[in-house]
């Protein structure tokens, strides 16, 4: 896969709700953001990008070398975050922004996602992009997490061998699935892990689209996509780190890393 063909970019604001400064929250002595982007970089699989509301993240991003882009802070969702910045940060990026055919938006909450994760992500849609102009991940489903909205299930429909399958929806309640999709066959029921990959014309597809009623319904953004028709392939991974959204996940990731 062409390096420079893919960019990997990571949005991050500073007025979570529920954990303020999320950004910054230092895990094991280190800002969260810095290590999701350490993460990245040693991904080695192209541009990596951090997409920001605050000079301070900026500031944290070139004290490690790294490369960060200021956008507005009122931009309505992490993806629209990414695609202002893939086309606002030529400075950054050199003049080249718009050589890069591949798109990874990749959470700024997950300090602790495996490299090599994201390697695999990256390899998958190059590998199925003639299919998929929007991919995304999944976990199987641990059985206490059926009923938890806060878990996002990932209905998918023909996963093959290399486990990429195709989404036919996300909820959060479970149970909806069981008459919606009672006579289809070959559905499978995931984890849905919050990273998507685009190709670039789906991406700047995606943004100009208003949100959908069912979006806001479920409160699931990829639902845009499902409602277009846009084809999503879900890629399965054996694991993938929580996400830090509260201050006891901030705990939880401190203990992990710190060990």
């Amino acid at each position: 896969m062409p390096k420079a063909n893919t960019i990997t970019i990571i949005p991050a604001r500073m007025g979570s709700q529920r954990l303020p400064n999320k950004p910054l929250m230092p895990i094991a002595g280190t800002p969260m953001i810095v290590h999701v982007w350490r993460r990245a970089m040693a991904a080695d699989i192209g541009a990596v990008l951090v997409a920001c509301d605050s000079d301070d993240i900026v500031d944290a991003i070139h004290s490690e070398g790294g490369k960060a882009v200021l956008t507005p802070s009122d931009l309505p969702s992490g993806t629209d975050r990414v695609h202002y910045a893939l086309t606002h940060a030529n400075g950054e990026l050199n003049g080249k922004t718009f050589d890069f055919d591949a798109v990874i938006n990749l959470q700024g909450d997950l300090p602790d996602i495996d490299s090599q994760t994201i390697k695999t992500f990256a390899e998958s849609m190059a590998q199925h992009k003639s299919a998929y102009p929007m991919m995304t991940l999944d976990t199987p489903l641990d059985e206490t997490d059926q009923d938890k909205p806060q878990v996002v299930k990932s209905i998918v429909k023909n996963r093959n061998g290399d486990g990429v399958g195709t989404a036919k929806t996300f909820m959060r309640q479970l149970s909806h699935a069981a008459s919606a999709f009672a006579a289809e066959t070959d559905i499978d029921i995931g984890h849905h892990v919050g990273i998507y990959g685009w190709q670039r014309e789906a991406l700047s597809q995606f943004v100009a689209w208003q949100p959908t009623a069912n979006e806001k319904t479920e409160k699931l953004e990829q639902l845009r996509a499902v409602d277009h028709a846009m084809p999503i392939g879900v890629l399965r991974i054996d694991s993938a780190p929580p996400g830090v959204d509260t201050e006891n996940d901030l705990v939880a990731a401190e203990a992990r890393m710190s060990r």
